[in-house]
């Protein structure tokens, strides 16, 4: 990486999305055809495949920062809410867990599998993954070649979590912001259909970055004191897209808190699993 370059914020947490996704959970908001994907190690696929419709080429020459001197964040676009209870386990397994097996991890999916089990799950798949142009996120964002783990919702729920004051929210924003413009910058010049344009798009997030979203760079560095401030918040900003999903899907998806008082939302995925992801 040139010096100077810093690995993008987000790019820890992209991943690949199959062609079978967007069909099968019709979320996709972009006209693109993606081809398989060999998981977050961003290893070459062989599952051919080709960008149409508004993008343009996939080479390296092309896959450079667009400008983005008008660039003006969205609305944020709020968390859609914890413990939802969209996806709750019964007698046929994890649903959550379910999801990640058929149509996420690289050892195990499948077009039939995921298919199946959209079909078998809606709800809990329109929980899990909400394209960029919903009103609201949930945990993981469909941008139609590659998704990303929802960090600013994240940070938004470790606010009502600790403080229920909404305190975290200025950050949520800024780490919105800071994605919206990589995105600007990069989307449009990047399309991502295997896992060497995943790397080029990571490589033109990493550049906008430093070269034209600094500002929004700099605001978002908030996130690193919010993943300190709890074990939940070190689960928003885990450098690993698996850990995020195994510990914040179920605080957006999962059943709610027993009305006895029992653990909260945020104890699901186990309070010494989030303490290992915050190093504790």
């Amino acid at each position: 990486m040139h010096e100077g370059l810093r690995a993008s914020r987000f790019g820890r947490l992209l991943f690949l999305v199959s062609v079978f996704f967007a069909a099968a959970c019709n979320v996709s908001p972009k006209t693109m055809s993606v081809s398989p994907w060999d998981g977050a190690s961003g290893a070459t696929n062989d599952g051919g495949g080709s960008s149409s419709g508004a993008f343009g080429g996939g080479d390296s020459d092309s896959c450079q920062p667009g400008s983005v001197a008008t660039y003006r964040p969205d609305p944020y676009h709020a968390a859609s809410g914890a413990a939802q209870g969209a996806c709750v386990a019964g007698d046929a397994g994890d649903p959550i867990a379910g999801f990640y097996e058929e149509c996420l991890d690289p050892a195990t999916r499948s077009d039939a599998a995921c298919n199946t089990f959209s079909q078998t799950y809606p709800a809990c798949v329109a929980c899990i993954l909400t394209p960029e142009t919903a009103t609201k996120y949930g945990p993981i964002l469909d941008h139609g070649g590659f998704v990303t783990a929802n960090v600013a919702g994240c940070l938004e729920l470790a606010g009502d979590e600790q403080q229920g004051d909404a305190s975290e929210l200025p950050c949520a924003k800024a780490v919105q912001a800071l994605a919206g413009c990589e995105l600007a910058a990069c989307e449009a010049n990047c399309p991502v259909d295997d896992g060497a344009s995943l790397n080029e798009y990571d490589a033109c997030s990493s550049s906008a970055a430093v070269s034209g979203c600094e500002s929004y760079d700099a605001a978002a560095a908030c996130e690193d004191a919010e993943g300190e401030a709890s074990a939940f918040g070190a689960a928003c900003v885990s450098d690993d897209f698996q850990t995020f999903y195994d510990l914040v899907v179920p605080v957006f998806c999962g059943p709610p808190a027993p009305a006895d008082g029992g653990a909260s939302t945020f104890d699901a995925p186990g309070e010494a699993a989030l303490s290992d992801a915050a190093g504790e």
